[in-house]
């Protein structure tokens, strides 16, 4: 039986949605000419091999978009929690300054722009 320390994780190329949405329509191509053959023939060994790579490495594909998507929303979501107003301040009332803008001594009301873009590309996909 393999030890715990044979087994390696492969190195995953960088991300690439150019590539991953390639590899989701070539599946779906390939799935719908299988869908397209003659009724009551089977597709042939290749066809049915290449419609499977083609899901799976789709699925490979769609796992790595949802990675990515959901390590950008993290990243987002930090930096907009950064930008905050001042503790000792009433987010409720106009005037409270943002507590990252103003660490430089810049006086910078809250909620920024920082704070803005990021909430509304988390809220609504688009600053």
């Amino acid at each position: 039986m393999p030890k715990p320390s044979d087994f390696t994780i492969p190195e995953l190329p960088p991300f690439s949605l150019e590539e991953a949405g390639n590899k989701l329509t070539k599946a779906a191509i390939s799935l719908f000419h299988l869908t397209m053959t003659a009724p009551g023939s089977a597709p042939s060994r290749e066809q049915s091999a290449a419609v499977m790579l083609g899901v799976r490495e789709a699925l490979v594909a769609g796992l790595q978009t949802v990675a990515e998507v959901t390590r950008m929303r993290n990243e987002l979501s930090t930096l907009r929690d950064g930008h905050r107003p001042q503790p000792h301040a009433d987010p409720e009332k106009p005037g409270a300054l943002c507590a990252a803008c103003s660490v430089h001594g810049s006086i910078v009301a809250w909620p920024c722009a920082t704070w803005s873009a990021a909430e509304r590309i988390l809220n609504h996909g688009k600053a």
